[in-house]
């Protein structure tokens, strides 16, 4: 009776600060078009096809959009198992347009999309267990330190065909969501916190609850050290309504090569570790933990 309870109140909590995520989030956007006015005097440049982001993408966000690729130990008390996974990612955000005042503010209107995929390198064939497929659009904001981050996104899963054939096969599910996320973001020294959540439009199976939680820290070192590279890391949770609010958390440290900063070619070599529900598409109920080594390009 206690831990249920104890449970009951965990949610309200999760749903009032989801709630509150959303209307600060809608607050903002109206802020925005009411001080429309206030601007009206000052000059207003337009860029197109700016180049970066004015919210620097997460460095240990599973689900960033970026080019990626890395092997992990994977292993699971579902259906996965054990096995050596290569995981690959091909994304990013393409600026279509950018408004900058003189005040400093910054708004800019973003493509955004990406595929991730994870390969069993234990197969003989190197199997393609599941690929997600991600296209949306985002506006982002930036004034100082302070960014935000509203990103309107469709997400598909496609099981591979020989992992289908296979005797692993699961039962397919039609996995497809849509979702609407908002991010607010906080750089200080060599240091970014971040929290924020996103609202499932549509999602199936329909029994898959819709809120969710994000929240995490960066370190971005500003001084070449080993191999003249800068030392980076990250830690990412997300929570979700419908797995009870058990945190999915990730952690990543490792060094990066190349001018800092969204836009500009990077390297990253990054040790990193997964704990939680998968990531991967149709097999978001199964609870797996991983680690390993991955490069990153950044644009």
């Amino acid at each position: 009776m206690c831990e249920d309870f104890k449970k009951m109140i965990q949610v309200l909590l999760c749903r009032i600060i989801s709630a509150l995520l959303f209307v600060f989030h809608g607050s903002l956007i109206i802020v925005f078009i009411c001080g429309a006015p206030a601007i009206a005097n000052e000059h207003i440049t337009k860029t197109v096809f700016p180049i970066g982001e004015l919210f620097e993408p997460l460095v240990a966000d599973v689900k960033e959009a970026q080019f990626s690729t890395g092997l992990h130990q994977t292993n699971s008390s579902g259906q996965l198992g054990h096995f050596t996974a290569a995981v690959v990612s091909y994304g990013e955000s393409f600026g279509l347009m950018r408004w900058q005042t003189t005040s400093g503010h910054q708004w800019q209107l973003s493509l955004t999309g990406a595929i991730f995929a994870q390969f069993n390198m234990d197969s003989p064939s190197w199997d393609l267990i599941n690929a997600d497929y991600a296209i949306g659009l985002s506006t982002t904001h930036r004034r100082g330190a302070v960014s935000y981050r509203l990103l309107g996104l469709h997400q598909s899963t496609h099981l591979g065909d020989e992992y289908l054939l296979s005797e692993a096969s699961p039962e397919r599910i039609n996995f497809s969501m849509e979702f609407l996320e908002g991010l607010v973001s906080y750089e200080w020294s060599m240091w970014r916190i971040y929290g924020g959540g996103a609202y499932l439009l549509h999602i199936e199976p329909s029994s898959v609850d819709n809120i969710a939680l994000q929240y995490g820290m960066e370190f971005h070192d500003t001084q070449s050290r080993l191999f003249n590279g800068r030392w980076i890391g990250g830690v990412n949770l997300s929570m979700f309504e419908g797995n009870n609010w058990k945190p999915d958390i990730t952690a990543k440290v490792g060094l990066e090569f190349g001018r800092p900063g969204s836009g500009n070619r990077r390297i990253r070599v990054m040790l990193e570790g997964y704990k939680g529900h998968s990531p991967f598409g149709q097999f978001f109920d199964v609870r797996i933990t991983s680690y390993g080594l991955s490069i990153y390009l950044g644009y």
